[in-house]
């Protein structure tokens, strides 16, 4: 029985191998889940109220005149306005718009090389014309410093401590998502891509953490958090699938550095200019930039276009999820084409990201109960899971095929 068959019915096999794990497995995997529930208590930093004014001002010599946090997973972001008299012989350009004071989450301040590897992406796009961040200089001279943040309940933790340019425009997630706009958003990660195709770092390379799709047949080890949960046993069949359907074809793929989290909050829009009195579910938005970098990974592209497709899917509510995926291909196809390696695992990617979100997020909610980011996305992620995994590859690619047919692409996809 092949994954399009187990999964199609909305429910795992019965004789899905990981739905068999041992004790010694379970055991095994309770105490891995303990320790991660030590190293991950907390990791979202918990600042003073004070810290935004003092700590602008001291590490940038910049009086905050407003200042609003933005929305976050788990680093904390804000976006400062400041006056113009600023005190840093390192700023020689002003920038209206404002900045992004950023406070690095207390896992990834362990490692500034994650900084390091960022800072050479936005210039390496920069100098590719894309309208992305820049760091900006302390006033040391330095993109970062490690700090070390007493917060209100008196406890200590370090924290890298960054500030980038503040790229005006709105994210998707307060926008409606139509049509065009899905077509839009495919041609803009299909030039991400190929603008990323050159750069290169050592630390990307290596980097090995949760949010990378390949290791998501470790996440079992989350499994304490979901085993009262209705979709713990079709999580498990994912789990298995992509073990003995993605891993195979990967070799027949090319690596390379991809974006790792293009979702509608990380897509800034702006309305086309000239275009009034239109309603927002009509709006076409262009395409102004694209942020937080912070899960680069080195992987595949297909595995971009898979996060992306599983993103617009849950939040998109003008059509059926499962039709949302042929727009943003329509615009995708424009600039890079589809193998036929790509084709055939595209399903089970999309429903690996979904898989891998509901796992994540259920984990960090038990740590992070009030957290803001997962509680408005999580339903929605374990909504659409259920669509896709319902809706067999066959009816999937059906459907894919027939949107496709509306931008004049012929037939991408083989319906068995």
């Amino acid at each position: 029985m092949n994954s399009d068959e187990k999964m199609s019915n909305g429910k795992p096999s019965e004789g899905d191998s990981l739905s068999q794990t041992t004790s010694n497995d379970e055991d095994q995997n309770s105490e891995e889940f303990m320790t991660m529930l030590r190293q991950y208590q907390q990791i979202k930093p918990t600042l003073s109220p004070t810290f935004v004014k003092n700590e602008t001002l001291r590490l940038y010599g910049m009086t905050v005149v407003e200042y609003q946090e933005l929305d976050s997973y788990d680093d904390i972001n804000y976006h400062i306005t400041v006056d113009q008299a600023v005190n840093n012989n390192y700023i020689n350009d002003f920038h209206p718009a404002g900045y992004v004071l950023k406070v690095l989450n207390a896992k990834d301040s362990q490692n500034a090389a994650l900084i390091e590897a960022m800072h050479l992406v936005l210039d390496h796009l920069r100098r590719k014309c894309f309208p992305v961040q820049a760091f900006v200089s302390n006033v040391y001279g330095d993109m970062w410093s490690s700090e070390t943040v007493v917060n209100e309940f008196g406890t200590k933790k370090t924290y890298i401590v960054s500030m980038l340019t503040y790229l005006e425009g709105k994210t998707m997630t307060s926008k409606q998502i139509n049509p065009s706009s899905l077509y839009n958003i495919g041609i803009y990660a299909g030039l991400l891509q190929k603008a990323l195709e050159d750069v290169d770092n050592d630390f990307l390379r290596k980097r090995e953490n949760q949010w990378n799709l390949l290791q998501l047949p470790k996440l079992v080890k989350f499994a304490p958090v979901l085993e009262h949960k209705k979709e713990f046993q079709l999580l498990k069949t994912i789990m298995t699938d992509f073990k003995t359907e993605v891993f195979p074809v990967l070799e027949h793929l090319t690596k390379v550095f991809i974006h790792g989290d293009l979702n509608d909050g990380n897509i800034l829009v702006k309305d086309v200019m000239g275009r009034t009195n239109i309603p927002e579910e009509k709006t076409t938005y262009d395409i102004v930039g694209i942020i937080d970098f912070l899960d680069m990974q080195y992987s595949y592209t297909i595995v971009d276009i898979a996060i992306l497709i599983a993103h617009m899917s849950a939040e998109c509510t003008c059509m059926a999820p499962i039709d949302v995926g042929g727009h943003v291909l329509a615009g995708y196809l424009t600039v890079k084409e589809l193998t036929h390696n790509e084709r055939g695992i595209l399903r089970l990617l999309i429903c690996s990201r979904l898989a891998q979100l509901v796992i994540l997020n259920e984990f960090t909610l038990l740590m992070d109960p009030h957290n803001k980011s997962v509680l408005s996305h999580l339903e929605n992620y374990k909504r659409v899971i259920w669509k896709f995994c319902q809706t067999s590859k066959t009816e999937l690619y059906r459907r894919w095929n027939e949107v496709l047919r509306d931008y004049n692409i012929g037939n991408m996809f083989t319906i068995l």
